[in-house]
């Protein structure tokens, strides 16, 4: 209900829409329900490329949150496509922009690590790192995190 609400008073294509179905996939993943996850982020992207483009911060947010659903629902060959494209997408941004690159590179360092593809794991863990210390430096709490991932 609250959804048609905000898509009411402020349209389907608003911030204020695309926001509410974020927060709403996010529950979804965070209570493991990610079949409705899964959905709510396919929406939300569609929504994104028309809204902002494909090249956008939050159209790569979106691949990725919908990358880590297929990641938790174990379909790996769905998600490393959308993980690398939202890579690209942050590769190309500026700024506290390029958060997510560290995020998502870290992410997909661990899934590399799993499948026992360790150089590419090493490459991507250094990408995520150098990243990190390039917005934040080496000394802030978020590189000490990244550290440990």
């Amino acid at each position: 209900k609250l959804r048609d609400l905000v898509a009411r008073n402020h349209g389907d294509l608003s911030t204020e829409f695309v926001s509410s179905e974020w927060y709403l996939g996010n529950l979804y993943f965070e209570l493991h329900q990610v079949a409705q996850a899964e959905a709510i982020y396919r929406r939300g992207l569609a929504i994104l490329e028309k809204k902002s483009g494909r090249s956008s911060v939050d159209y790569g947010v979106a691949l990725a949150s919908l990358g880590n659903v297929f990641l938790q629902r174990g379909r790996i060959d769905a998600a490393e496509p959308l993980l690398i494209e939202a890579i690209a997408i942050f590769e190309r941004q500026t700024g506290r922009g390029r958060l997510g690159l560290s995020a998502v590179a870290s992410g997909l360092a661990m899934l590399r690590d799993q499948q026992n593809r360790l150089n590419e794991a090493g490459t991507l863990h250094r990408k995520s790192l150098d990243t990190l210390a390039s917005i934040v430096g080496v000394e802030d709490e978020l590189y000490a995190i990244g550290l440990l991932a």
